[in-house]
């Protein structure tokens, strides 16, 4: 299968069809493998034979042509946020210890100062004009793919304030993909998807290289606009896949009030937060897609374990549900329930984090068979599976899975804070927010905020933060959080 998979890729990349568009601009993947040729020359001064890259970019070709260039010349990708604080992309750096850096230009000063900090450690810096300026190698062996090895290392929220590495290997994400290219895409063909998210999240596994594998299309919201309100995109580069999580479809539902005829979906998959039946109504009677999807799965998971195709008769058929079932799993996937917490194991299994220790909590072998340990609580209901909530502190907020100690622990490195509780909440288009309590004297909203914004991304920021000189506490002398949370209702 891994073979298989890379050389239809570089099959691919000997076509004169069109890989990139964006508005008026356009790149076929024969540039996919030019810019390929000359990133061969440049890894292969590097002392290792498999190298650890971290990639930071805005939104472009050479971004996709970097990602997929690393993972085909048997390196180990690591996406990096644009948006990340500057203090995040170090604990990343310091974690990991990467073999190069690569950034897109270094026109800013966060740009500038990680530079200087690399240079510090030794690691090795480049930027896309570095790859350019390099001599093409034409005559490149193709690498040969292990099965086990890790092919990208995606950084999650910690409990611990430091973020957590994913090691997804070849054999994993591979699996993954050709399951979910059979049960959605099928030999569907002239496929253009559409990108509106970081690449850094997980869910660029189910877009990018879906579409080199088909040979398709792949079209980036670049623009702030185009990414929260993206119709407009679609319409003008002729979008016919996507690939999103329901807060994007709910941006949609509130800001166009005409939806009906401005798009041709062919297919439309859901994924990475709760996909309510009220929101499966709105999509079926605007016509939104030809083929509607809900997918379910985790980084660990490399990243999809389990797909439904939606219909007007899962209306009547789960009439007695909230949410629409994430249906059964891929094939040769392994499911199990205990104490109503879904655990899934099989070839889609990731290698597990960068820290070894995390590996004790989340991944358990039961039966000689090993599984992760999702913290989902499900339930199957006439024959497929449906998602009731999460039993941890981990939680989907706009599609990142978000662990709430690692708020928690970056609030309580603040002296002046004495205590705090960090919660969500939902708001009233049933999306999950996150709210803090804090605790302290002397201190400030502002100020919280601010050194907050320092280590956290943007999307971990509590949305609704209230400080309280004392906190409630109950008979036992215990924090009230039932009294806490309702301050904020």
């Amino acid at each position: 299968m891994i073979s298989t998979f890379y050389k239809k890729i570089f099959k691919n990349l000997e076509s004169d069809r069109t890989f990139y568009i964006n508005d008026k601009e356009s790149k076929t993947y024969k540039d996919l493998k030019g810019f390929y040729q000359k990133f061969v020359n440049i890894v292969s001064f590097l002392p290792a034979k498999r190298n650890k890259i971290f990639l930071l970019s805005e939104k472009s070709f050479e971004l996709y042509a970097a990602s997929i260039s690393i993972v085909l010349s048997n390196n180990i990708w690591t996406p990096v946020s644009q948006t990340l604080p500057e203090d995040r992309i170090i604990d990343m750096v310091n974690i990991l210890s990467p073999d190069l850096f690569i950034f897109d230009n270094f026109n800013t000063l966060k740009k500038l100062k990680l530079k200087n900090f690399l240079k510090k450690k030794k690691i090795n810096v480049i930027s896309f004009g570095d790859i350019f300026s390099s001599m093409p190698v034409k005559d490149y062996r193709v690498s040969k793919h292990k099965k086990t090895d890790t092919s990208m290392i995606f950084f999650t929220s910690g409990s611990t304030g430091k973020p957590k590495g994913v090691k997804i290997s070849h054999g994993a994400f591979i699996f993954s993909l050709i399951k979910q290219v059979k049960k959605i895409y099928n030999k569907n063909e002239n496929l253009i998807f559409g990108d509106y998210h970081d690449i850094s999240f997980v869910i660029s596994l189910n877009i990018l290289f879906p579409c080199i594998y088909l040979g398709a299309k792949i079209s980036p919201g670049i623009l702030a606009k185009d990414i929260l309100f993206p119709i407009d995109h679609i319409t003008r580069n002729k979008i016919n896949t996507i690939v999103t999580v329901p807060t994007t479809i709910n941006r949609i539902k509130h800001y166009y009030k005409k939806i009906r005829n401005k798009l041709n979906l062919k297919f439309l998959v859901l994924c990475g937060e709760p996909f309510y039946f009220e929101m499966l109504k709105y999509l079926l009677s605007k016509h939104f897609s030809k083929n509607i999807f809900n997918a379910y799965g985790s980084t660990e998971l490399s990243p999809w374990a389990f797909c439904h195709k939606c219909n007007h008769s899962d209306l009547k058929k789960y009439s007695d549900e909230v949410m629409v079932p994430i249906g059964k799993p891929l094939d040769q996937v392994k499911v199990k329930i205990l104490d109503r917490e879904i655990y899934i194991g099989g070839p889609l299994l990731s290698n597990g984090y960068v820290d070894p220790r995390e590996n004790e909590r989340t991944f358990k072998t039961i039966n000689n068979t090993k599984y992760y340990k999702t913290g989902d609580i499900a339930v199957k209901k006439k024959g497929v599976y449906f998602i009731k909530g999460r039993n941890d502190n981990v939680v989907k907020v706009f599609g990142y899975r978000v662990d709430l100690f690692d708020i928690d622990a970056i609030l309580r490195r603040n002296d002046k804070i004495s205590n705090c509780f960090v919660f969500t909440k939902e708001n009233f288009e049933k999306e999950k927010i996150i709210c803090a309590a804090i605790e302290g004297k002397k201190i400030n909203e502002r100020s919280v905020v601010e050194k907050l914004k320092k280590k956290l991304p943007s999307y971990m920021i509590p949305k609704e933060l209230k400080i309280l000189r004392k906190f409630p506490v109950n008979k036992n002398n215990k924090v009230d959080r039932t009294v806490l949370k309702k301050i904020f209702t």
